[in-house]
């Protein structure tokens, strides 16, 4: 039953997160600057889910593309929020010299740390610490009123409250791995059930947040 969650939920996810990119592309002129850079995310999830529900189907480790998805789960969203807080401009050498330096950490735990045909617990843990940290800066810098213009829009705090739900209960699920991995017990079905529904939700707030933004701007030119 609950593998059959799992399916469900992980085919429904990459639906929905194709819809969302497919939105975006042909409606790109009509987004802002922080949703274009979004799609930089949404366009690497999507190749590395397809790719890696290919493997699962026909029964292959699918493992070392989660190594992969966290380098580039790094790189996107943290150039995401580099510019939602407006650092990326100010900083751009110092940001790109972060960026590079977190990546590096991200590769040499992949060759010498933990197996590309393991989980990769320990970075996946610390990226999800990175990008919760994100969101919470986010919402501190808003409530300081000291974020760009841009990045106040209600659009944007919905994708980073979505964010922030997704990725903290996401957090204690690989933490959770992490310990089945350390006492050499196979990781239960229900962990994965569980993160594949989260991740379904998560897809489901940025497709309304891109159709609603679609709906109301197209809906304003047509006067």
């Amino acid at each position: 039953m609950l593998s059959i969650l799992f399916d469900i939920s992980s085919y429904l996810a990459i639906l929905i997160l194709l819809i969302s990119v497919i939105i975006l592309i042909l409606n790109y002129e009509l987004f802002s600057k922080l949703f274009k850079l979004l799609l930089y995310y949404l366009i690497w999830n999507l190749i590395i889910e397809v790719f890696a529900n290919v493997l699962h189907i026909v029964k292959s480790n699918n493992l070392p593309l989660l190594h992969l998805y966290t380098l580039g789960e790094f790189i996107f969203l943290s150039y995401y929020f580099l510019n939602v807080f407006g650092i990326w401009t100010q900083k751009r050498a110092l940001s790109k010299i972060y960026i590079g330096s977190i990546s590096v950490l991200i590769i040499l735990n992949s060759i010498f740390i933990e197996s590309i045909y393991g989980f990769n617990s320990y970075s996946k843990t610390g990226v999800h610490l990175i990008i919760i940290f994100y969101a919470v800066a986010y919402l501190i810098l808003f409530i300081k009123n000291k974020l760009p213009a841009i990045a106040r829009d209600k659009y944007t705090q919905i994708i980073n409250m979505a964010i922030l739900i997704y990725y903290s209960g996401s957090l204690f699920i690989f933490m959770f791995s992490n310990y089945y991995k350390k006492h050499d017990v196979k990781i239960p079905i229900e962990l994965w059930s569980i993160n594949a529904v989260l991740n379904m939700i998560f897809q489901l707030v940025i497709l309304y947040v891109i159709w609603k933004m679609v709906f109301s701007k197209t809906r304003k030119y047509s006067f």
